[in-house]
């Protein structure tokens, strides 16, 4: 299957590994979007969303990390982070202008919404390390500035 978040495809291998598309899950925490620059396209994430329910695959491995069964749900939590990371860059780049002001508060607002998930410190530690939220600033900036949305 081809499935792509940027302008560059990406393959994901029937029941396999999905690269970024299907997001980051460690452990029992949360699903999150993998989104770093230089170009993120939220209609095709859309897109490969779509294609990996029609697939229905019995199971993902994800880039970060492992290997993931309940699709359904995996996919609907991705969305609703997804919404919610790119919705907040969207408003909060027209507020931070400065660029290491907004990740700086990006990564807080991440941080402040594990931890009311009740997600151990250990846990968002080594989410930060393998998909750190600053890493999305940027390609989710960009996707903005050049939608215009």
């Amino acid at each position: 299957l081809h499935l792509s978040i940027r302008r560059q495809r990406q393959m994901c291998i029937r029941d396999s590994f999905t690269g970024d598309v299907a997001g980051a899950k460690i452990q029992n925490g949360p699903v999150l979007p993998a989104c770093p620059p230089p170009d993120i396209d939220l209609e095709k994430w859309e897109d490969s969303l779509k294609i990996l329910e029609k697939e229905n695959p019995k199971k993902m491995y994800l880039t970060h990390f492992g290997e993931h069964k309940n699709i359904r749900s995996h996919i609907d939590e991705l969305r609703e982070a997804l919404s919610d990371w790119s919705l907040w860059i969207n408003e909060k780049r027209k507020i931070f202008l400065d660029d290491e002001i907004l990740t700086k508060n990006f990564n807080e607002y991440v941080y402040k919404k594990m931890q009311a998930a009740k997600i151990n410190d250990e846990l968002i530690n080594q989410y930060y390390a393998a998909n750190p939220p600053y890493m999305s600033v940027a390609g989710l900036k960009r996707y903005w500035e050049k939608n215009d949305k």
